[in-house]
Protein backbone atom coordinates (compact mmCIF):
# COMPACT_ATOMS: atom_id res chain seq x y z
CA UNK A 1 0.00 0.00 0.00
CA UNK A 2 1.03 3.57 -0.66
CA UNK A 3 0.29 6.29 1.92
CA UNK A 4 -2.82 8.19 0.79
CA UNK A 5 -1.10 11.58 0.54
CA UNK A 6 1.76 10.11 -1.52
CA UNK A 7 -0.70 8.39 -3.86
CA UNK A 8 -2.70 11.60 -4.31
CA UNK A 9 0.48 13.55 -5.02
CA UNK A 10 1.61 11.00 -7.63
CA UNK A 11 -1.63 11.55 -9.54
CA UNK A 12 -1.96 15.31 -9.05
CA UNK A 13 1.61 16.62 -8.87
CA UNK A 14 3.34 14.06 -11.11
CA UNK A 15 0.43 13.32 -13.49
CA UNK A 16 1.02 9.59 -12.99
CA UNK A 17 0.24 7.29 -14.79
CA UNK A 18 -0.22 9.56 -17.82
CA UNK A 19 3.43 10.61 -17.52
CA UNK A 20 6.17 8.15 -16.61
CA UNK A 21 7.84 8.45 -13.22
CA UNK A 22 11.56 8.97 -13.58
CA UNK A 23 13.52 8.72 -10.38
CA UNK A 24 17.03 8.73 -9.00
CA UNK A 25 17.62 5.11 -7.97
CA UNK A 26 20.38 4.60 -5.40
CA UNK A 27 22.15 1.33 -4.63
CA UNK A 28 25.12 0.62 -2.37
CA UNK A 29 28.56 -0.41 -3.60
CA UNK A 30 31.64 -0.63 -1.36
CA UNK A 31 29.70 1.10 1.45
CA UNK A 32 28.97 4.13 -0.76
CA UNK A 33 25.88 5.14 -2.74
CA UNK A 34 25.73 4.63 -6.49
CA UNK A 35 23.08 6.61 -8.35
CA UNK A 36 21.35 6.44 -11.71
CA UNK A 37 18.07 7.63 -13.24
CA UNK A 38 15.51 4.90 -13.89
CA UNK A 39 11.96 4.80 -15.12
CA UNK A 40 9.53 3.23 -12.71
CA UNK A 41 7.33 0.98 -14.80
CA UNK A 42 4.36 0.83 -12.42
CA UNK A 43 3.25 -0.02 -8.91
CA UNK A 44 2.16 -3.58 -8.25
CA UNK A 45 -1.03 -4.42 -6.31
CA UNK A 46 0.84 -4.10 -2.99
CA UNK A 47 2.10 -0.60 -3.84
CA UNK A 48 5.64 -1.72 -4.61
CA UNK A 49 7.41 0.15 -7.43
CA UNK A 50 8.48 -2.05 -10.36
CA UNK A 51 11.65 -1.33 -12.35
CA UNK A 52 12.99 -3.35 -15.30
CA UNK A 53 16.65 -4.14 -15.84
CA UNK A 54 19.25 -6.19 -17.66
CA UNK A 55 20.48 -8.78 -15.15
CA UNK A 56 24.04 -8.27 -16.37
CA UNK A 57 24.00 -4.61 -15.32
CA UNK A 58 26.03 -3.15 -12.51
CA UNK A 59 22.88 -2.14 -10.60
CA UNK A 60 21.60 -5.74 -10.71
CA UNK A 61 24.84 -7.10 -9.24
CA UNK A 62 24.85 -4.33 -6.61
CA UNK A 63 21.28 -5.17 -5.60
CA UNK A 64 22.09 -8.88 -5.49
CA UNK A 65 24.96 -8.04 -3.12
CA UNK A 66 22.96 -5.54 -1.01
CA UNK A 67 19.17 -5.59 -1.57
CA UNK A 68 18.49 -2.12 -0.21
CA UNK A 69 17.61 0.85 -2.39
CA UNK A 70 16.39 4.44 -2.19
CA UNK A 71 14.47 6.26 -4.89
CA UNK A 72 13.77 9.99 -5.22
CA UNK A 73 11.11 11.36 -7.56
CA UNK A 74 10.96 15.11 -8.30
CA UNK A 75 8.00 16.57 -10.18
CA UNK A 76 8.37 18.76 -13.27
CA UNK A 77 7.79 21.99 -11.35
CA UNK A 78 10.43 20.95 -8.80
CA UNK A 79 7.98 21.67 -6.00
CA UNK A 80 7.27 18.10 -4.83
CA UNK A 81 9.81 15.47 -3.89
CA UNK A 82 8.87 11.91 -2.96
CA UNK A 83 11.49 9.62 -1.45
CA UNK A 84 11.18 5.96 -0.62
CA UNK A 85 13.57 3.46 0.87
CA UNK A 86 13.00 -0.23 0.63
CA UNK A 87 14.15 -3.79 0.35
CA UNK A 88 14.53 -5.18 -3.17
CA UNK A 89 13.41 -8.48 -4.65
CA UNK A 90 15.02 -9.44 -7.97
CA UNK A 91 12.93 -11.56 -10.33
CA UNK A 92 14.31 -13.21 -13.45
CA UNK A 93 14.35 -16.53 -15.22
CA UNK A 94 11.78 -19.12 -16.20
CA UNK A 95 10.05 -19.20 -12.80
CA UNK A 96 8.85 -15.63 -13.36
CA UNK A 97 8.11 -16.09 -17.06
CA UNK A 98 4.43 -15.06 -17.10
CA UNK A 99 4.97 -11.85 -15.14
CA UNK A 100 8.12 -10.96 -17.08
CA UNK A 101 6.36 -11.64 -20.40
CA UNK A 102 3.70 -9.04 -19.55
CA UNK A 103 6.36 -6.38 -19.02
CA UNK A 104 8.43 -7.52 -22.00
CA UNK A 105 5.42 -7.17 -24.31
CA UNK A 106 4.93 -3.54 -23.20
CA UNK A 107 8.59 -2.52 -23.58
CA UNK A 108 9.72 -0.29 -26.48
CA UNK A 109 11.48 -2.12 -29.31
CA UNK A 110 14.60 0.07 -29.14
CA UNK A 111 15.10 -0.85 -25.48
CA UNK A 112 14.63 -4.55 -26.23
CA UNK A 113 17.75 -4.39 -28.41
CA UNK A 114 20.05 -4.30 -25.35
CA UNK A 115 18.95 -7.85 -24.61
CA UNK A 116 20.44 -9.22 -27.86
CA UNK A 117 23.03 -11.36 -26.06
CA UNK A 118 25.69 -8.77 -25.46
CA UNK A 119 27.50 -7.96 -22.24
CA UNK A 120 25.95 -4.75 -20.93
CA UNK A 121 29.03 -4.10 -18.77
CA UNK A 122 31.46 -5.18 -21.52
CA UNK A 123 33.18 -3.13 -24.22
CA UNK A 124 31.09 -0.78 -26.34
CA UNK A 125 29.53 -2.30 -29.46
CA UNK A 126 27.55 -0.73 -32.28
CA UNK A 127 23.84 -1.09 -31.48
CA UNK A 128 22.53 -0.70 -35.03
CA UNK A 129 23.20 -4.40 -35.70
CA UNK A 130 21.32 -5.64 -32.65
CA UNK A 131 18.03 -7.46 -33.12
CA UNK A 132 15.39 -7.30 -30.39
CA UNK A 133 14.39 -10.77 -29.13
CA UNK A 134 10.73 -11.69 -29.48
CA UNK A 135 10.56 -13.92 -26.41
CA UNK A 136 11.59 -12.89 -22.91
CA UNK A 137 15.38 -13.25 -22.84
CA UNK A 138 17.16 -14.75 -19.84
CA UNK A 139 18.95 -11.39 -19.34
CA UNK A 140 15.66 -9.58 -18.61
CA UNK A 141 14.76 -8.96 -14.98
CA UNK A 142 12.39 -7.11 -12.73
CA UNK A 143 13.27 -5.12 -9.61
CA UNK A 144 10.49 -4.95 -7.00
CA UNK A 145 11.04 -2.46 -4.18
CA UNK A 146 9.13 -3.16 -0.95
CA UNK A 147 8.93 0.26 0.74
CA UNK A 148 9.89 0.53 4.41
CA UNK A 149 9.90 4.36 4.44
CA UNK A 150 8.17 7.08 2.44
CA UNK A 151 8.69 10.82 2.61
CA UNK A 152 7.05 13.70 0.81
CA UNK A 153 8.28 17.28 0.67
CA UNK A 154 5.92 19.88 -0.80
CA UNK A 155 7.75 23.14 -1.26
CA UNK A 156 6.03 26.45 -0.80
CA UNK A 157 7.66 28.71 -3.41
CA UNK A 158 9.15 31.88 -1.93
CA UNK A 159 8.29 30.70 1.61
CA UNK A 160 10.50 27.67 2.27
CA UNK A 161 9.95 27.51 6.06
CA UNK A 162 6.23 26.92 5.43
CA UNK A 163 6.86 23.95 3.14
CA UNK A 164 5.34 20.65 4.22
CA UNK A 165 7.43 17.53 4.93
CA UNK A 166 5.91 14.26 6.10
CA UNK A 167 7.74 11.01 6.85
CA UNK A 168 5.83 7.73 6.85
CA UNK A 169 6.66 4.52 8.67
CA UNK A 170 4.76 1.24 8.42
CA UNK A 171 3.36 0.15 11.79
CA UNK A 172 0.47 -2.09 12.72
CA UNK A 173 -0.45 -2.81 9.12
CA UNK A 174 -0.71 0.83 8.05
CA UNK A 175 1.40 3.82 7.09
CA UNK A 176 1.68 6.45 9.81
CA UNK A 177 2.77 9.94 8.86
CA UNK A 178 4.62 12.41 11.01
CA UNK A 179 5.18 16.05 10.08
CA UNK A 180 8.84 17.01 10.38
CA UNK A 181 10.73 20.25 9.86
CA UNK A 182 12.06 21.10 6.41
CA UNK A 183 15.75 21.67 5.94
Amino acid sequence: MIPAEIKTSLYEDFDYPDNPLMGQFATIVDDAPDLRTMRMFEFNKRGCPIFLSHIGSLKWSQLRENPNAAICFLNQNMTVQIVLRGRVTLLAGESECIQLQQYWDRMRVDIKKIYDEYDVEGPFIEHSNLVPPTDVPIQFGMIVVEPVHWEILKLTPMDYPNSQRIQYSYEGGQWNGQHVNVG
